[in-house]
């Protein structure tokens, strides 16, 4: 019976993910008021999906499409307005949102920081593998001036921006712990995404982008 019960066990632990969201959290100081004067563009042209590590590619769920509307409602929230690219002040480049293959998790304590290893299925248990996730996006601003009442076509470059506070913690067997769009699931993945996403913004407004 009890290797009955460790086989379903096996089974019931091949693949499955957890995560936070905090974009709540993130929200928390921001000054909507001010930010609603704020005019960006937000451009996905460029954007990468996915990244490569240990000869493995690790490629989000969501496409661009799906990212740019994440990424054009969160600075809603936020506050900002969107415009098109001739009426706004702003220009985000969106350069990449895409699974960091683990790198950022390794090494890190589960009871410091408040998320959990993946877990390999043996056949005698269950023992820590690998990390999960993290959900990183990076982006450029660009800011363009008013000349007398009229924006400038000239675009200035401020800043670029790297964020991977969204992250998805993966227990999985150890010949799947590597497939990232095996173990993550895509809801899982859009909470980390939205906050990442929601990172991104407070960072650029703490750093002082839009003063």
């Amino acid at each position: 019976m009890k290797y009955i019960v460790g086989f379903v066990c096996c089974f019931c632990l091949m693949a499955c993910s957890t995560t936070t969201y905090r974009g709540q959290e993130l929200l928390s100081g921001v000054d909507k008021d001010r930010l609603s004067s704020v005019s960006i563009f937000i451009s996905s042209e460029q954007m990468v999906l996915a990244s490569q590590a240990n000869e493995r590619l690790f490629k989000l769920h969501h496409n661009a499409a799906q990212v740019h509307e994440m990424v054009s409602n969160l600075a809603r929230v936020f506050g900002f307005q969107l415009r098109p690219e001739a009426e706004a002040e702003y220009r985000l480049n969106l350069l990449a949102a895409k699974p960091d293959g683990g790198e950022c998790l390794q090494g890190l304590s589960t009871v410091g920081k408040g998320f959990t290893y993946t877990m390999s299925v043996l056949t005698l248990g269950v023992v820590p593998a690998t990390n999960g996730y993290c959900l990183q996006v990076d982006a450029e601003l660009f800011y363009r001036q008013e000349i007398f009442g009229e924006l400038s076509k000239e675009l200035s470059f401020l800043a670029e921006f790297s964020v991977n506070e969204g992250r998805v913690s993966v227990l999985a067997s150890a010949n799947e712990v590597d497939n990232y769009q095996r173990v993550v699931t895509i809801e899982d993945e859009a909470r980390a995404l939205e906050t990442s996403i929601s990172a991104l913004f407070k960072t650029m407004i703490e750093k002082g982008a839009f003063d």
